[in-house]
């Protein structure tokens, strides 16, 4: 007796519905993740009662950690390159403001020789942040 073989079915698992959810998914962590901008540092600004006036868009940034570190576009630097960058700068867009984001255990001393760095390169406009209290 001869039995016809039969041909087995394979099992297939569509996986277009997965494929769609895992396509959903990385939109959505894409979407709603937020990435770190190079500049951020950790500050603990000082805090006042007043608010913060707005904010220019021409402006330079220089940052100061608590441990008094300065950082100019995103790269930690010493005084000295701090000056001859701000020097530069003066020449060519002297209407930008200077943007002084300091920890708010950073020392008076250090402070003000960033502040007098900024004048003697030839920009007048400086602003210290702060944030509003609360």
């Amino acid at each position: 007796m001869q039995f016809k073989e039969q041909k087995k079915k394979k099992n297939l698992i569509n996986i277009t519905s997965l494929v769609d959810v895992i396509f959903i998914l990385l939109i959505f962590f894409m979407v709603t993740s937020t990435f770190k901008n190079k500049s951020e540092i950790e500050l603990d600004l000082p805090e006042t009662g007043t608010s913060p006036s707005n904010a220019d868009e021409k402006q330079i940034e220089i940052f100061v950690d608590k441990e008094g570190k300065i950082f100019f576009d995103g790269n930690e630097v010493q005084k000295e390159i701090l000056s001859q960058k701000l020097t530069e700068l003066a020449k060519t867009e002297a209407d930008k403001q200077v943007s002084l984001n300091a920890d708010k255990g950073v020392t008076h001393g250090k402070i003000v020789e960033i502040m007098e760095l900024v004048q003697k390169s030839g920009l007048t406009k400086l602003a210290v942040t702060t944030k509003v209290k609360g």
